[in-house]
């Protein structure tokens, strides 16, 4: 309620001069019209039009905070609609606007019955009981415009603490699959080859200690996501006898763009988990860059006749988390039997333009 527009300084103190005036135009409008215009009365009225709306503006305001506290609109809608129209008619228009009226005629210009000037206490009773009646349909307009924002503005952070929470899982994620498969490789290389065991160990470790290093980042650069990617290449050509290939042709600058953490690994396992790899069908990975900053990876599709079904697409994981740095959408295809997935390369600029909005 605080930052509504009633409570607003400037809207406090320079709207009633600006009304004021607009309403002594109106009644020298009316009594040219009823040819009721006398020298006397409008002498200093422009001033008394001021000051009856600064009067009537305040006391309606005063009026609909202690509403909010007596009957608030959330308690029913149509009585408190009801409240605030009759006591902003009824008693801070007629009663305001009749009290101060009565005090300038008696005291300012020396009238002794209230039938004297019965006709401009009419005509300005009806004037404010109008602007009464005006402001609170303004008040309720932008009332109700506020709360409809302020839902949109709680569903909008909800669904962005939501988005951050996905992306955070999505950081944590271990694929079991790849760490059965690893610990498969590894127990077989102990017995056959230890010293190749150890390589191996080492190539494993590289791959987590990337993943555990940018836990709580949350960009990496593109040069550092493609080493992993080679420590992760070695792991699965181990177990696929070096049937797969990762041919990488981007310009060298592009490496200091950056990338989600985990990306490449995840389209790479993807790759890898749909499709066969044999020594007849090798897997061969294509990483190009395509204009406007965008990494094109790319692969024949050679679907598996059967394959473990999974719970969801990592793919769509990806998705999401680069919904969070950026409008530029990651997006995924296929086109003349391969497969293609499109990345948005981000600069720092970008991702914290999107991420503070």
């Amino acid at each position: 309620m605080k930052k509504i527009f009633i409570n607003n300084i400037v809207f406090r103190i320079v709207t009633p001069p600006i009304y004021g005036t607009i309403v002594y135009i109106l009644i020298l409008l009316v009594f040219d019209t009823l040819d009721q215009l006398t020298v006397s009365f409008f002498g200093r009225e422009v001033l008394l039009t001021i000051i009856l709306t600064y009067f009537l503006s305040e006391s309606m305001r005063l009026g609909i905070i202690w509403l909010d506290k007596l009957y608030p609109v959330r308690r029913n809608f149509g009585v408190r609609i009801s409240l605030q129209l009759i006591s902003g008619a009824a008693i801070c228009s007629f009663v305001v606007i009749s009290s101060l009226v009565s005090i300038y005629f008696f005291f300012f210009e020396g009238y002794t019955t209230f039938s004297s000037f019965s006709t401009e206490l009419i005509t300005l009773n009806i004037i404010f009981i109008l602007t009464s009646i005006f402001y609170n349909m303004l008040y309720f307009s932008i009332f109700f415009l506020n709360q409809q924002n302020e839902v949109q503005l709680e569903r909008e952070t909800t669904l962005r603490e939501n988005l951050e929470f996905e992306l955070q899982s999505f950081k944590n994620e271990i694929n079991p699959e790849l760490l059965y498969g690893s610990l498969e490789t590894l127990i077989s290389l102990v017995h056959k080859n230890p010293q190749m065991s150890e390589e191996f160990i080492g190539h494993l470790s590289e791959v987590y200690r990337y993943k555990l290093d940018n836990k709580h980042n949350e960009l990496a650069y593109l040069g550092d996501e493609l080493k992993s990617v080679q420590n992760l290449l070695y792991l699965l050509n181990l177990r696929y006898s070096g049937n797969i290939k990762f041919n990488v042709n981007i310009p060298e600058e592009i490496l200091s763009y950056k990338i989600v953490p985990g990306t490449l690994q995840v389209i790479m396992e993807n790759s890898v988990l749909y499709n066969i790899v044999s020594d007849i069908q090798p897997l061969e990975i294509d990483c190009t860059l395509k204009k406007d900053n965008y990494l094109v990876i790319k692969n024949k599709l050679n679907k598996r006749l059967y394959r473990e079904p999974i719970k969801y697409n990592r793919i769509e994981n990806i998705k999401k988390a680069y919904t969070y740095y950026t409008d530029r959408p990651l997006e995924e295809k296929i086109v003349n039997g391969n497969f293609f997935v499109t990345i948005p390369l981000l600069e720092l600029d970008e991702a914290a333009k999107v991420h503070s909005t």
